[in-house]
């Protein structure tokens, strides 16, 4: 019987180190996997910085390349730029909108009508 637990021990091993090695190369694919995300993700950003789509009407329209420090200034807008702003776009970012301030919460809140909801 002893020289039986030495054998399963022994298999016991091997079955551990075997299992390590797995575990390890898949901690490097999932490490593998998540550098590729990331990069994904940078050209997603990327492309969105370049290009966006105005919705006029029921259409999409694709507009140029649109420079997103412009959004740094938009507290700097008077209410009647921010409130033209809002009537382009859908209901989903005014209401997106509307969490942000206060301020803006009024805006979207005038610009609201029952069409929209």
């Amino acid at each position: 019987m002893p020289g039986n637990s030495a054998a399963i021990l022994e298999e016991l091993r091997s079955i551990l180190k075997d299992i390590q090695e797995s575990f390890k190369k898949l901690a490097e694919e999932v490490e593998e996997m998540k550098k590729l995300q990331v990069e994904m993700m940078e050209v997603l950003i990327g492309k969105s910085e370049k290009t966006a789509e105005m919705k006029i009407g029921s259409k999409f329209v694709k507009t140029g390349a649109i420079d997103l420090k412009i959004m740094e200034k938009w507290s700097e807008f008077t209410p009647e730029i921010k409130i033209n702003c809002i009537r382009r776009m859908d209901l989903e970012t005014r209401l997106n909108l509307r969490r942000t301030a206060r301020t803006e919460k009024t805006l979207v809140d005038s610009c609201l009508s029952i069409q929209d909801l």
